[in-house]
C-alpha cells in the first residue's frame, strides 16, 4: 500500500497564493516615479511631509491581560527598530503607496524568539499575493534573476500601506497624485525655455531698398550683403559706428547709403513671462497639496500671516498624525502581535501595543506642564526661579483680567 505524501509547509503555502494583485491599470512606472523625486519642490515637500512623524517617539502600552514580563520583552525588540521602520516604510508608502518588509527572526538567550531585522525589500520584482476568493493579503512573490520565484507569506513578511481602497493592498502612493501637476509644470517649463530662446530677446531688423551701393570701399554691392554685414555687426557686439550730426542710425545710414533703410530693435513688452512664471508656482503650490501639506506652510509667503501659516501647519500635522496611527496599527497587528503569539501564546495578541505619541510642539508642551506645577504649588515653585508667568499664560492662550 502506497503511503500518502504529506503536505508541507511550502507545499501548503503553494495552495494558498493562487492569484497575485496586479497594480492599478494605467499607473505610472516605478521608474517614472523615481524620476519625480529629483524636482526640488517634490524633493522638499517628500521629506517635510514625515519628519515630523520620524520626530515623534513611539510608548509600548499593556492591558491589564497582558503577560507579566510582556510589555518589557515588546520594548526591548521594537525600540531599535522604530527609526528603520518608520522612514523605510513612510518613503516607500509616499513614493509608492506600500513597502514591504522581510522578518528576519532570531532565537535570544532567554530562549524567546525575537526580530533580528527588517529587511526592506524592492518594489520593482515584488508583487502582493491574495486569497481569490475574498482578496485577503497572504503575502508577496519577488521574481528575481533568471526567472527564479520566491514566496513569502504574512508571516514572513510586513506589508505596510496608506490609503488602501478596498482590497487593493498596494494603496494611494502621493507620486502618483503628483505625477500629472509635475507632467505640466514640465510643458510649461519648456515653453519658458522656448520662448526665452526665441521670442523674450531684442531682435535686430534691417530694412533695404532693392539695388546696390558703395560698401566698404567696393562698388554695386548688393543691398542684401550690406543689410547681412549690418545685422552681422549688430548681433556679434551690438554696437555700430554712427557720424556726428546723424539724429538717427537710420538717418546715418541713409546718408552713406542712400534713402529707404531703416534698422529696428523689436522686443517683447507683453506680460507673457510673469505668466508663466504665475502658472509655474501654481503648479508648485500643487505639488505640495499632493502631500497633504497647505502650500503656505513651507512655501514663500505672500498675503498671508504669520498666524494663518502656523495654523496651515497645524492643519498638516493632523494629517501626519493620521497616517503615523494607521501605519502604527499595521506594526502592532502583524509584528507585534505575531511576537506575543510566539512567545506568550495566542491570548497574548492585542495585550500589548505600540502607541505614538502625538506630533506636537514640545516647548510648547515643556510651558504647559510648568504652569500646571505653579498651579499647584505657586508658592514653592516661584522661589525656586523667577518666572512671568503672565507670558505663559500668552503662550497658552489662557485669558487673563488685564486682556478682558
Amino acid at each position: 500500500m502506497a503511503k500518502t505524501k504529506e503536505k508541507t509547509p511550502s507545499q501548503i503555502l503553494s495552495v494558498q497564493f493562487d492569484d497575485t494583485l496586479a497594480r492599478t491599470v494605467g499607473s505610472a512606472t516605478y521608474k517614472q516615479l523615481r524620476a519625480l523625486r529629483k524636482d526640488p519642490t517634490i524633493a522638499l515637500a517628500r521629506q517635510l511631509s514625515i519628519a515630523p512623524i520620524l520626530a515623534a517617539p513611539w510608548s509600548i502600552e499593556a492591558t491589564k491581560d497582558a503577560p507579566d514580563g510582556a510589555k518589557e520583552f515588546i520594548d526591548v525588540q521594537m525600540a531599535p527598530l522604530r527609526m528603520h521602520i518608520l522612514r523605510t516604510g513612510f518613503l516607500g508608502c509616499t513614493d509608492f503607496g506600500w513597502q514591504s518588509f522581510e522578518k528576519v527572526f532570531e532565537l535570544l538567550p532567554s530562549r524567546q524568539i525575537g526580530i533580528k531585522k527588517l529587511k526592506p525589500l524592492l518594489h520593482d520584482i515584488s508583487r502582493l499575493l491574495v486569497d481569490r476568493s475574498n482578496g485577503a493579503l497572504l503575502g508577496i512573490k519577488q521574481t528575481l534573476a533568471m526567472g527564479n520565484d520566491i514566496t513569502l507569506s504574512t508571516d514572513e513578511v510586513l506589508v505596510l500601506y496608506i490609503d488602501v481602497e478596498g482590497t487593493n493592498w498596494y494603496g494611494q502612493g502621493l507620486l502618483e497624485i503628483v505625477k500629472s501637476t509635475q507632467d505640466d509644470w514640465d510643458k510649461a517649463n519648456d515653453v519658458a525655455k522656448k520662448y526665452d530662446n526665441r521670442i523674450a530677446g531684442a531682435h535686430w531688423v534691417v530694412s533695404y531698398p532693392e539695388g546696390t551701393a558703395i560698401h566698404n570701399g567696393k562698388k554695386d554691392v548688393d543691398n542684401f550683403e550690406i543689410a547681412s554685414d549690418l545685422l552681422n555687426t549688430l548681433e556679434s557686439s551690438g554696437k555700430i559706428a554712427m557720424p556726428t550730426g546723424a539724429k538717427s542710425l537710420k538717418d546715418s545710414i541713409d546718408r552713406d547709403l542712400g534713402g529707404g533703410w531703416s534698422i529696428d530693435l523689436l522686443d517683447d513688452g507683453g506680460p507673457k513671462q510673469f505668466s508663466m512664471v504665475a502658472r509655474m508656482k501654481y503648479l508648485d503650490a500643487l505639488k505640495v497639496r499632493a502631500f497633504g501639506m497647505p502650500e503656505r506652510a513651507i512655501l514663500e509667503g505672500q498675503f498671508g500671516t504669520k498666524s494663518e501659516a502656523e495654523q496651515h501647519a497645524d492643519m498638516a500635522i493632523i494629517n501626519m498624525e493620521v497616517r503615523h496611527k494607521v501605519v502604527v496599527q499595521l506594526v502592532n497587528w502583524h509584528l507585534v502581535n505575531q511576537l506575543l503569539r510566539f512567545n506568550y501564546g495566542p491570548e497574548a495578541e492585542n495585550t500589548v501595543f505600540i502607541s505614538p505619541a502625538p506630533i506636537v510642539d514640545l516647548v510648547l508642551e515643556y510651558i504647559r506642564s510648568v504652569y500646571s506645577d505653579i498651579l499647584k504649588s505657586p508658592d514653592g515653585i516661584l522661589v525656586i526661579a523667577d518666572i512671568d508667568v503672565k507670558a505663559m499664560e500668552d503662550q497658552l492662550g489662557i485669558p487673563s483680567k488685564e486682556s478682558e
